[in-house]
């Protein structure tokens, strides 16, 4: 166990930890912060860990200095994939199952500036994303801007729960940060996200991005998304596309605030050849509650757009709809 005292630490380079196992990162949950003092941004994160394994990461504050940073993230990076002032990259390779069991409790990141947590390449065990508080001031790109990555992680088994994503009051839906990005989830392991809160959230479809509050785009299977909230959302707030099989939407409130024609759930297989989309199939949304601010909104959304397969056993069934152009 690593324990971190209840002070400022100062990062203005990548913390790497590498082939480590069965550790735990504690700081005291209310004053140890990790942030960097420079106003110029560094690429990637602050903490970094690669094939490692069975460890816990609990009680930071995450300081991502947007506001103190006068570069702002453009198309020449966005072309790159560059990713700057992040707070914690998870990294594993898939082929050799090193990296698994990890575990992000009771964390605050706070004034994004790209993406707070990205997990990619965790192929067993489990993930874990728990009671922590996400925040975005007001951005001004259109290019990358997600809270939580995870992708690539085909047999874990996910769960994200008990989280707040909080973005600053905004009204325009370019700027407005995703809060879950998913890809590549749920082929042998299953996906849950459970009882979090959503404010000011959900990007619409300008710029070089992912959409909505929560996007799974695309291959996340096997999942449950269940007994969230979302308030004031500035686009749709579940999109699910590209998915093959057993999805379930339950038991949650969806108010919007930014009307559109998309749908606040919106899903669709996929249609061109290369995504080998062959099923579409046990999708499950059911007793939500979806009401819109504006009366040009529509509520549920499903496309099968695939020429390859027939949409199979999808209920739709004792959602309320308040205020919406359709419904269905």
């Amino acid at each position: 166990t690593l324990r971190f005292d209840a002070r400022e630490y100062i990062v203005n380079t990548q913390l790497e930890f590498q082939n480590l196992s069965c550790f735990k990162l504690l700081g005291d949950r209310q004053h140890t912060w990790i942030k960097s003092n420079s106003n110029k941004r560094f690429e990637s994160f602050y903490f970094s860990f690669t094939e490692c394994n069975n460890f816990i990461i609990d009680g930071f504050q995450f300081d991502l200095n947007k506001r103190n940073i006068p570069e702002v993230y453009s198309s020449a990076d966005d072309a790159l994939s560059k990713e700057f002032n992040g707070a914690i990259l998870i990294n594993g390779n898939p082929a050799t199952y090193f990296s698994y069991n990890i575990e992000i409790t009771n964390c605050y990141f706070y004034d994004l500036y790209n993406r707070a947590i990205r997990i990619y390449g965790c192929s067993q065990g489990h993930i874990i994303v728990r009671d922590s508080l996400f925040e975005s001031g007001v951005q001004n790109q259109i290019y990358m801007m997600e809270h939580l990555v995870i992708s690539q992680s085909h047999s874990a088994n996910v769960i994200v729960e008990n989280n707040i994503f909080r973005n600053a009051e905004n009204h325009d839906s370019s700027k407005a940060p995703c809060a879950i990005f998913a890809f590549d989830l749920g082929y042998y392991g299953s996906v849950l996200i459970n009882n979090n809160y959503f404010e000011y959230c959900g990007r619409d479809n300008t710029g070089h991005h992912r959409l909505y509050a929560i996007d799974f785009y695309d291959n996340v299977n096997n999942f449950v998304i269940s007994n969230n909230t979302f308030r004031n959302t500035t686009w749709g707030a579940i999109r699910f596309d590209g998915i093959r099989k057993n999805g379930m939407i339950t038991n949650n409130i969806i108010h919007q605030l930014i009307s559109d024609d998309g749908g606040m759930i919106n899903a669709s297989s996929r249609g061109a050849a290369e995504f080998n989309q062959t099923e579409f199939r046990n999708i499950t949304i059911s007793n939500n509650i979806l009401e819109s601010s504006g009366a040009t909104s529509y509520g549920i959304i499903l496309q099968g757009l695939s020429p390859f397969c027939n949409s199979e056993n999808i209920e739709i069934s004792n959602n309320k709809f308040y205020h919406l152009k359709g419904c269905i």
